[in-house]
């Protein structure tokens, strides 16, 4: 199946949440899917031990928009949000590289692209904010926070991936890490 096809299975798939996926299940190289083979999500995935269709399940829930392609949802690479706000999806890098310029003059704290890294807590992983808004950079700081927060929590994968979303509430990130197994279980089950 071509890529193209594969990310939008994937994206009417990943509005269902009916596919539980075990919280004690392990993601090894034997599972990993090879669904996302040749798509910017492979290598990142790959360089932290990451099934890729996981990286993909998390920046679909950080970043999902339903605006360019015929208003398929989608990861959307030039997403930007603070807490006070909505998120701001810009139509193109030029447009969100100056949406946050003018972020950082008001906001200490933004999430930045497709997988919403914090600037507040994570951008000391880039020399420039600006590099979040670079989409496959993105998924390699993404992937390797991702990995950090699955590895914090042996033998408890739903408080591991939840940890992405919030470190210290246990239910809240027991609440996200659910979300995302969702997604990511139901994923597989459409691409079977």
């Amino acid at each position: 199946m071509k890529a193209s096809k594969i990310l939008s299975a994937l994206a009417v798939a990943s509005t269902l949440t009916a596919f539980p996926l075990s919280a004690s299940a392990s993601l090894n190289h034997a599972q990993q899917s090879s669904l996302l083979s040749g798509t910017m999500y492979e290598a990142p995935a790959r360089a932290h031990n990451i099934d890729p269709l996981l990286l993909y399940s998390v920046a679909l829930a950080e970043s999902a928009w339903r605006g360019a392609n015929d208003g398929e949802i989608q990861p959307w690479p030039y997403t930007l949000r603070v807490v006070s706000e909505p998120g701001n999806y810009q139509p193109d890098l030029s447009a969100a590289q100056s949406e946050l310029q003018g972020y950082l003059e008001r906001y200490t704290s933004i999430d930045i692209g497709l997988m919403q890294v914090n600037s507040r807590y994570h951008g000391h992983r880039v020399s420039s904010l600006a590099e979040l808004l670079i989409p496959e950079k993105n998924l390699l700081v993404g992937a390797e926070i991702l990995r950090e927060t699955i590895d914090s929590a042996p033998n408890d994968l739903q408080l591991g991936i939840g940890r992405y979303h919030h470190w210290s509430d246990e239910v809240r990130a027991r609440s996200y890490g659910a979300r995302i197994l969702a997604i990511y279980n139901n994923l597989l089950q459409v691409l079977k």
